[in-house]
């Protein structure tokens, strides 16, 4: 029998996913602190057990492990640049939305004061966080990754994908734009059908059909070890990206780089 405590956990940030995470490390055992400006959204937490902590410094204390879950990078730089907030030795996972060249500069920024810093994205609605459909990807220093991997596996299947601060983020902008293409693709694919009288309803498990073999057929395609699969161009603004995929390719060398799609061999 293990009875290690479990580790002491802080999420800063309670709007509608902060408080999921936070119910998902209160329900898998992890003493749990909370910071919110709008004390209010911390009332059922605090009912069901969770700290409310008085000021954001007094958060991060609280918890060996902090989480952060805001509006954007800025934000989490303004919260933890007050003067009560030390962030010496604390280990800090952030689950704030953005790009990687944010990911990067936030991650000197928090170190330079002495934290350790791990970038992350959430592949998932608030509604699977605690499941393992909800995928969290996590990118930074592998050390602590692994000391804080069994309480990050409470909130999500949690997947490490290196040491570079960025990555979470450029995995998350290329899912947006795989989702949004797929969706995209699949109004276009209605519009078509319905011009001969088939419905949506009908027409989806087609669809769904059809993309089980798109799948297989990217596996195929993808080439051994680490060559590339498209060329790279440099593009304009990236108007077609989600709002944060669109800088995320271009952070070694300014602007967004896209990839071009061309005629891959033995496919026309």
């Amino acid at each position: 029998m293990n009875d290690k405590p479990l580790e002491p956990v802080t999420v800063i940030g309670l709007g509608l996913m902060g408080c999921a995470l936070a119910n998902a490390f209160l329900n898998a055992g992890h003493p749990t602190t909370v910071w919110n400006r709008t004390t209010a959204k911390a009332d059922q937490l605090v009912a069901d057990g969770a700290e409310l902590a008085p000021s954001v410094g007094a958060a991060v204390r609280a918890g060996s492990l902090t989480v952060v879950c805001v509006t954007d990078y800025q934000a989490v730089r303004d919260l933890l640049d007050v003067d009560d907030v030390e962030l010496d030795g604390t280990v800090l996972v952030n689950l704030t939305s953005g790009d990687s060249a944010e990911a990067r500069e936030t991650a000197d920024w928090v170190e330079a004061r002495g934290a350790h810093y791990m970038d992350g994205a959430i592949m998932a609605v608030p509604a699977a966080i605690g499941t393992p459909e909800a995928v969290i990807l996590y990118s930074g220093p592998k050390p602590y990754f692994e000391r804080y991997e069994a309480a990050l596996a409470a909130v999500g299947t949690a997947t490490y994908l290196g040491a570079d601060h960025g990555t979470a983020s450029v995995y998350d902008a290329a899912g947006l734009v795989m989702m949004w293409s797929i969706l995209n693709a699949w109004l276009q694919g209605v519009a078509l059908v319905e011009t001969v009288d088939v419905d949506a309803a009908t027409f989806t498990p087609f669809v769904q059909q059809a993309a089980r073999g798109t799948s297989r057929m990217a596996q195929r395609l993808c080439p051994a070890g680490r060559q590339r699969v498209l060329p790279r161009r440099r593009c304009g603004s990236g108007d077609s990206c989600p709002e944060h995929a669109a800088p995320c390719g271009g952070e070694r060398g300014g602007g967004c780089r896209c990839r071009v799609a061309q005629t891959v061999p033995g496919h026309g």
